[in-house]
């Protein structure tokens, strides 16, 4: 089996011992939380939900971390991989 494929189906797990395919899926959901924060900042609706700017502006630094270490993860033994929908 290609090793391409094997990776498509996460039958590889690279240094992190995560499946490809759930390192993939948890960067997706990072990308959807730094979304939704977006969302709030321009809506200014981070207000009902945050005591303040600061603490907004923590979980926007925090979710774009996370996003950045699941890119990073996610690229760092194979070639990027679509999951299957």
């Amino acid at each position: 089996m290609p090793i391409e494929k094997a990776a498509a189906l996460g039958l590889i797990e690279g240094m992190t011992g995560i499946p490809v395919l759930t390192v993939h899926k948890w960067r997706a959901l990072s990308l959807k939380r730094l979304a939704h924060l977006s969302e709030l900042r321009r809506s200014g609706r981070w207000q009902h939900f945050y005591a303040s700017q600061e603490a907004f502006d923590e979980a926007v630094r925090l979710a774009e971390s996370d996003a950045e270490r699941w890119k990073s993860l996610a690229y760092a033994d194979s070639p990027p991989v679509q999951p299957a929908q």
